[in-house]
């Protein structure tokens, strides 16, 4: 759904994904918080099908967001603007000046570790979800017929298959903390960035014009969607 805002275009869609992934949202999250199901958010972010007002509104509820910090672009926080607080730089003086030396304390044993690596290895993933972590990650290449546009023209090198393992594992673990027991497309996109960043190589005509990795996946993530049956 696009509308008219000032005379700019304006892409729902592309606004509500852009702000839930800000509030560090998921989909399913996000549908939990405002009582809309998750298909149709998933939908309404496709640009596929255009939401009410009454519906838009119920969704921002979740986040939350008014309709008019939505269509003007603002982000509300309640957070006041400061770098460090008082009190913050008190109880970091008080920590680190003092005779006292804080203790670290152990949280978890190398059984414990190893059994919560093979519980997140454990959690199911559909063949059509691998998928679509693998036309990410072929996406990534400049030569390979599925890059889009920002690809072909600010990457030199793409990632290797270790990017979509990250991929998949963080989907796998988002999955868990989601208090789900199998990997949604949305995890994967979630993690796009930070499996992703490092492991692509710009070229000259991205540093001179001061394109950053994380912009190219975000160019990716819109060129390349899940394949919804």
């Amino acid at each position: 759904m696009s509308t008219a805002t000032a005379g700019v275009e304006f892409e729902v869609g592309e606004r509500l994904r852009a702000l839930r992934e800000a509030f560090g949202l998921s989909q399913r999250a996000l549908a939990r918080q405002s009582g809309v199901a998750n298909g149709l958010i998933s939908m309404i972010e496709l640009n596929r099908t255009s939401p009410s007002v009454a519906t838009l509104k119920k969704i921002l509820d979740g986040i939350p967001m008014t309709l008019a910090d939505f269509f003007t672009g603002n982000v509300p926080t309640n957070e006041e603007q400061v770098i460090y607080r008082a009190e913050e730089l008190v109880e970091i003086a008080d920590r680190t000046t003092g005779a006292a030396f804080p203790q670290a304390e152990p949280v978890a044993d190398g059984d414990k570790i190893v059994a919560m690596q093979e519980l997140a290895r454990g959690v199911p993933i559909a063949g059509h979800v691998t998928e679509y972590a693998a036309r990410l990650l072929r996406a990534t290449h400049p030569d390979d017929p599925l890059a889009p546009d920002a690809i072909r023209q600010y990457v030199r090198y793409g990632a290797s298959p270790r990017g979509m393992q990250a991929m998949i594992l963080a989907g796998k673990i988002t999955a868990l903390l989601d208090e789900r027991y199998n990997v949604a497309f949305d995890d994967l996109r979630q993690a796009a960035r930070p499996a992703l960043r490092h492991r692509l190589i710009l070229n000259f005509e991205a540093q001179a014009e001061g394109i950053s990795t994380d912009e190219v996946i975000v160019s990716l993530l819109e060129a390349v969607q899940p394949e919804i049956a």
